[in-house]
């Protein structure tokens, strides 16, 4: 404010200066002064004139410093702009991720709605019938004391008059569907009595009752056997080298149960093959639960000793696949992945193939040569078939262009799958799906009383075809051609889930309901579907396999325990038999599977 103040002032001080200076000579001549008054005004006046030159130097200063601080403070201003445009178009751009990340939300959380109800919440049973929630559960258990008349039923009880049983009245309950029912008691093999010495009670006690109580305890260990072996020259001058047992010595014959190439019996492989194979346990954790046993040993040890262990079974492969695929055989396929390690390109991706033959009691797992999934593999392993009656899988496509190829073979698809394509469309929220879902849990009701009742195959054939059977599936396709015919007219009736069931339900409806031609022929192809699941639980502990042959052994293990398990025999049990049958030198392989081998279930 001073600046401005000076420089106002010496501006009207040179505008009266050339004022002055303009009226010059026309004004009165100007007084007289004396030649010292004139020097000092005119120093005077060149004195304020070089005050003022010097102000208005400082002011041109001090005007060009703020000219360059405005272009600076527009330059700035400028990028600012600049920036705030670029900040404007992130927001954008965020704001966009962010409504197509909200979508992605919203659908994983109804994928997790239909995920949490199919296994925690609504009943997926095939036969439609819901689950009962009135049903106290802790009041069964309760009521439960191991008899047939305790057995609730579930709600629907009926009561007898109460029946005086010592001092505790009790509830007689009557199951009509259990009826002739036995109550599987448990049992142990070994038991031993612990008697009480009598000597020890209290003076002048006296005895009312003797019994015994059961107590239960479990003998885990490991006991490592040491064969003096003799290495000696017979007469004839051969050197030879063997043991001889001592006679009447505990446990020396279990030498001749040692599984070539290993120093472990039949016995304790069984058990590792076990708990790596059907309990899923990893070789690392199994070392674990060894040194427990103070047993401390690698894990490359278990892998090698059921690699010797499988190449007893390999030699029974053969004739297994030879029964399973023996004429007028009705298969159950299904495949699923594994991971394989390469030590050259990482982590790949495999399939397992696996084939069940329900009436044989066969179950067998094979992987192509390089792990493919194509039909390729499939069609090499039944080109050994003689004469195939059926193969039943799901809609994979594999499956549908071996039909131009497989042209004797009946193709059944799996009814279970068009009912869960159903199933999914109705807990989004489609009402017409629950007609299906009906409908295909009363052909399942039927198929339930054919098992109950234990009906042959012609009969289940002549079950299947009358005109009840008939008037459900025709109803099923005249709703479906309705649906997609008011779909084709005006698109966008019906929800992507329903769209997507109709079709499958349209395009393998031949194959669907293909199960109706035969007694033999089953609904659908959970059996596949059940023999498959442990090797899935062994993918997700084990997480990958380290070569082909991992994935190999891990075939012939699955192929053996399964089917030991559709037969009904212990798979240790049977794993000792074919040990011990081989180092015998049998070759009688067909004698030698678990349905033959005569092993007691």
């Amino acid at each position: 404010m001073e600046k401005s103040r000076d420089i106002e002032s010496i501006l009207r001080r040179i505008k009266n200066l050339e004022r002055v200076q303009a009226l010059d000579g026309k004004l009165a001549p100007a007084p007289d002064y004396s030649k010292e008054e004139l020097l000092s005004r005119n120093e005077f006046l060149e004195n304020m004139l070089r005050e003022s030159m010097q102000k208005i130097d400082t002011l041109q200063q001090t005007v060009a410093e703020m000219t360059k601080q405005r272009e600076q403070d527009l330059k700035q201003h400028e990028s600012d702009l600049k920036q705030k445009d670029a900040l404007i178009s992130t927001i954008d751009d965020l704001r966009k991720t962010i409504a197509g990340l909200h979508k992605v939300v919203a659908t994983l959380e109804a994928r997790l709605n239909i995920v949490n109800k199919e296994h925690f919440g609504s009943s997926k049973r095939q036969n439609g019938r819901k689950k009962n929630k009135d049903r106290d559960l802790t009041k069964d258990k309760n009521d439960f004391d191991g008899t047939l008349g305790s057995l609730n039923n579930g709600g629907s009880e009926t009561a007898q008059p109460e029946v005086e049983s010592g001092d505790s009245p009790k509830k007689q309950i009557i199951r009509p569907d259990r009826h002739n029912w036995k109550y599987n008691k448990e049992s142990l093999q070994e038991s031993k009595e612990h008697k009480s010495d009598l000597s020890k009670l209290p003076e002048g006690s006296k005895i009312i009752s003797k019994y015994f109580t059961t107590v239960k305890d479990m003998v885990c260990r490991i006991v490592e056997h040491r064969f003096e072996m003799i290495k000696y020259r017979t007469a004839e001058g051969k050197i030879r080298t063997g043991y001889f047992p001592i006679v009447g010595e505990e446990g020396t014959e279990i030498i001749d149960e040692i599984v070539p190439g290993t120093h472990v019996t039949a016995n304790l492989l069984s058990h590792l093959i076990f708990d790596r194979y059907e309990m899923s346990t990893p070789a690392n954790r199994e070392t674990r639960r060894l040194s427990d046993m103070q047993w401390n040993t690698y894990r490359q040890n278990i892998l090698n000793w059921c690699d010797k262990g499988a190449i007893t079974l390999k030699k029974l492969l053969p004739a297994l696949k030879d029964v399973a695929l023996e004429e007028g055989s009705n298969l159950n396929i299904d495949e699923t992945w594994y991971r394989y390690k390469s030590y050259y390109g990482g982590i790949k991706k495999k399939y397992m193939w696996c084939v069940v033959n329900k009436k044989a009691h066969i179950v067998i797992f094979f992987n192509g040569e390089n792990g493919s999934r194509g039909r390729d593999v499939l069609k090499e392993f039944l080109s050994e078939a003689k004469a195939l009656k059926s193969i039943q899988s799901d809609g994979y496509n594999a499956y549908m262009y071996l039909d131009d190829e497989l042209v004797d073979i009946e193709h059944l698809c799996c009814l279970a799958h068009a009912r869960a394509k159903f199933w999914y469309a109705s807990e989004q929220g489609t009402e017409a799906a629950q007609f299906f879902l009906d409908k295909i849990g009363a052909l399942y009701g039927r198929e339930e009383e054919y098992r109950k009742t234990g009906l042959s195959a012609e009969e289940i054939k002549k079950r299947r075809n009358d005109e009840y059977t008939k008037g459900i599936i025709g109803a099923m396709r005249e709703k479906m051609l309705v649906l997609l015919g008011d779909e084709a007219n005006k698109p966008g009736t019906l929800s992507d889930l329903m769209l997507r069931a109709l079709n499958y339900l349209h395009r393998f409806w031949n194959q669907l309901f293909a199960y109706c031609k035969e007694g033999e022929y089953t609904i659908d192809n959970l059996e596949a579907e059940r023999a498959i699941r442990n090797m899935t639980i062994q993918r997700k502990n084990s997480l990958f396999f380290c070569s082909d042959k991992g994935a190999n052994i891990a075939a012939i293990f699955n192929t053996f325990i399964s089917t030991c398990r559709q037969v009904g025999i212990s798979f240790r049990e049977y794993f000792k038999a074919v040990t011990k049958a081989d180092a015998a030198g049998r070759t009688d392989f067909y004698n030698l599977l678990p349905m033959t081998i005569g092993l007691k279930n």
